[in-house]
């Protein structure tokens, strides 16, 4: 980090021989391109060299998996390091010092950067095995563990300059490796999941499955076989075929015959690298270059650092500095905003949004930001409309700002769905599904605005691929639901009355303005779709801490310890939830005593049918 306050000073002071050299900083450049933002202190002519690779990387994508159009949905920060020493300053730590790196990508929820060293000549591999995992993420349907590994392997490798692009290089360990050791039958490494110990721990059986799934991927591209690989996955992840039936009937042919077309192929030294032109249409001097000022580079570095978790602190107080040197910052309020929510601090985070908003911020993840403050107001505030208009203005700044947002998307349905307009918080979902094609929470959602609407088949489709999600809460929840629609497709809503009045427990039935007669919702809710859901499965009874609350609207998970049990117990609308001690659902609630009805599920496992609050 720069030090601006002590430069000037030491600068002005002339007993302090050579400070000149001391204060001299580097000059920062953004260059832009028509897909990238690249920050660097390596001159105009570098930067643009990174953005044109970029360029091209991002076209050669589109051209291997059949796509026309690219997504992005989290922006990609580029910052070009002139060298290993000003990478440093970056690194992630260990016992307290950087690690040497030559490149280096860092997710965030908001963006993702990579940083290079410009002077390295192997810092493009790794960076850009990690950039094919989001470019995947984005714009393909989810597949299994040896298609992203070997798609990210044969990417990493690809080489462009201005005359040629180089395709299907092996990585450095890849031949070897293959030459020697004990390959997976390839039922076996399409069945490898990512909880596996081929896959997260360290050895030859990892080194393995990385290397020949780059293999695998490299056949299936050479052989021109990426329309049945997409039939294979479709039998595989939505209809559940068993892996090896999906492969006789995607790939024409028993798991043994494509282990020996795969021997055939490597031991014939089929395994080539290609040679063709750059892609086209890709002019470097369109690309816009600027002199950047000291505090935006600043802000820049700060922004990466407050995205990990060793340099937190450090970002908080370079965006202070950059605050006293420019106090209409909006990028350094909405950096302060973004450390506080990674904290949990949604309170204090929403105050910093809503400055940086004020203060007329074009980065449009400031008003998502903002809605999703705004989204917990709601929920804490008695579900005041008001809320509801203010998250729906919010995200229409920010979708007017990026339409290839899909979080707006997402917290504007919710918006659009708590005032009961499913059927545009349904097109919105679509909109954000395929924006980002993998995010789970797109789907479950989805889904219940489905059943809202009574569309239980098309729901039902849904949850039952999401059951498989590796998202475990997720998984768990769509289970629940596909259960629960399906007992409600099954059963006439008057016997669902019927069975809820043979219920023993009385403490969960609403009572009359008379308070001397216990009733379940009228009949016109129910046949509304309104009225509590139930079925024929043992009830039980619960008295407990409730730890925390997980919203996914409209359904929540209530989790609650009693009797030294955990209890993981499922609430499918809250707007229609009976509740007792209180007048509205709280994702908020933490640490409170509850008695709570539930139907039986698998072991502390359950579904919610009253809750009372204490």
């Amino acid at each position: 980090m720069r030090h601006p306050f002590l430069c000037t000073l030491l600068c002005a002071t002339s007993i302090f021989a050579g400070v000149p050299a001391f204060c001299a900083e580097p000059v920062w450049t953004e260059v832009r391109s028509p897909h990238f933002n690249v920050v660097t202190d390596g001159g105009d002519k570098r930067g643009r060299e990174v953005a044109l690779r970029f360029e091209q990387m991002r076209a050669l994508f589109a051209k291997i998996i059949l796509k026309d159009k690219v997504n992005i949905p989290v922006p990609l920060q580029i910052i070009a390091f002139r060298n290993a020493k000003e990478l440093k300053q970056v690194s992630p730590l260990w016992k307290g010092k950087p690690v040497e790196l030559s490149g280096l990508f860092q997710m965030g929820e908001d963006r993702n950067f990579i940083a290079l060293d410009l002077s390295a000549e192997n810092g493009w591999t790794t960076v850009f095995h990690e950039y094919a995992h989001t470019l995947l993420n984005a714009n393909y349907p989810r597949t299994q563990p040896w298609f992203d590994e070997g798609f990210a392997e044969y990417y990493s490798t690809i080489k462009v300059d201005k005359k040629e692009a180089s395709i299907g290089t092996a990585p450095d360990y890849a031949f070897d490796l293959l030459s020697q050791g004990r390959w997976f039958p390839v039922d076996q490494l399409f069945s490898v999941p990512q909880e596996s110990r081929e896959y997260n721990e360290n050895g030859e059986r990892r080194n393995m499955f990385y290397g020949q799934s780059w293999m695998v991927f490299h056949f299936i591209v050479d052989k021109h076989r990426l329309k049945e690989t997409s039939h294979y996955f479709d039998l595989v992840m939505n209809h559940k075929v068993p892996v090896a039936d999906a492969i006789r009937q995607a790939f024409g042919m028993e798991p043994k015959q494509f282990d020996k077309e795969l021997h055939d192929y490597f031991s014939g030294n089929r395994i080539t690298t290609y040679k063709t032109p750059p892609p086209e249409g890709i002019e470097e001097n369109i690309f816009v270059a600027r002199k950047m000022k000291d505090f935006e580079a600043d802000t820049v570095i700060a922004d990466m650092h407050a995205h990990s978790a060793d340099y937190q602190e450090r970002a908080i107080q370079e965006y202070q500095s950059v605050l006293q040197r420019f106090p209409q910052s909006a990028a350094a309020e909405r950096g302060i905003g973004y450390v506080h929510l990674h904290h949990g601090d949604l309170d204090t985070a929403g105050q910093y949004f809503k400055r940086a908003a004020d203060l007329g911020s074009d980065d449009p993840r400031v008003y998502y930001f903002y809605a999703l403050f705004l989204q917990k107001k709601w929920a804490t505030s008695g579900q005041d409309p008001e809320v509801l208009v203010e998250i729906n203005q919010a995200t229409e700044k920010s979708l007017s700002l990026d339409p290839t947002f899909p979080d707006s998307y997402y917290v504007k349905a919710f918006a659009l769905s708590q005032a009961r307009d499913h059927e545009q918080a349904v097109k919105l979902l679509r909109n954000a599904i395929a924006l980002a094609p993998r995010e789970d929470r797109y789907r479950l959602t989805l889904a219940q605005e489905l059943s809202s609407l009574k569309k239980y088949d098309d729901a039902l489709i849904i949850l039952g691929q999401l059951k498989t999600s590796p998202d475990a809460g997720i998984a768990n929840i769509a289970a629940q639901q596909e259960k629960t629609i399906a007992e409600w497709k099954e059963k006439p809503i008057l016997q669902i009355l019927a069975d809820q009045k043979e219920v023993e427990a009385p403490q969960w039935r609403k009572k009359n303005d008379s308070g001397d007669k216990e009733e379940l919702e009228t009949l016109e809710e129910a046949q509304s779709g309104q009225a509590t859901k139930a079925d024929t499965r043992p009830m039980r009874y619960v008295k407990g801490l409730l730890t925390r609350v997980e919203c996914a609207p409209p359904a929540a998970s209530l989790h609650i310890t009693a009797g030294g049990k955990k209890y993981t117990l499922m609430v499918s609308d809250t707007a229609h939830a009976v509740l007792i001690g209180v007048d509205q659902f709280s994702c908020a609630w933490k640490n409170k005593h509850v008695s709570v009805n539930y139907r039986e599920g698998a072991g502390t496992i359950g579904n919610v049918v009253s809750l009372e609050v204490q």
